[in-house]
């Protein structure tokens, strides 16, 4: 998701200011809230048409090689979430490469921020009991380990 929303509008207002294409575009009668939504509606497009295929094509090849599947009625409900996670991290991309006005800090910016927040909830997992409030950071939540957990399986805990 992430590589998608970098993908998707790291060059879209900061490529305008580079190429110098911003002053044509903000001189139309067309307010900036319309140039910006008609960017995000333009990113929205192109994550609906990508991931609409991905899910369908993950969808038809689980029933070709899993047999019937339960819960089917839950994949459109999987493809909105899918474009909505996607659209936390198009916001940093785009508020990055706006304040910035240029595609590569706005990219290397983004790939800053993920990796800042993949190291330090993985430290902030395992080192904290307040674990919990890191699945509220765009990502993929709270990591570490289970330690102290009685088993009567013997190979739970590697012993």
């Amino acid at each position: 998701m992430f590589l998608f929303a970098v993908v998707t509008v790291m060059n879209s207002i900061s490529g305008e200011f580079e190429s110098g294409t911003i002053v044509l575009l903000l001189t139309k009668p067309v307010s900036r809230t319309m140039v910006f939504l008609g960017k995000l509606f333009a990113a929205f497009v192109t994550l609906l048409l990508a991931y609409t295929i991905i899910v369908v094509y993950t969808a038809i090849g689980g029933t070709l090689v899993y047999g019937p599947q339960n819960n089917l009625h839950l994949v459109p409900l999987s493809l909105l979430g899918s474009i909505l996670s996607t659209f936390v991290w198009i916001a940093i991309v785009l508020a990055i490469g706006s304040l910035s006005k240029s595609s590569l800090i706005a990219a290397i910016g983004a790939f800053g921020i993920f990796m800042a927040l993949t190291i330090g909830s993985s430290m902030i997992s395992v080192f904290s009991e307040q674990a919990w409030v890191l699945n509220y950071v765009p990502g993929s939540g709270a990591t570490g380990y289970i330690k102290g957990v009685p088993s009567d399986n013997p190979y739970v805990m590697g012993l």
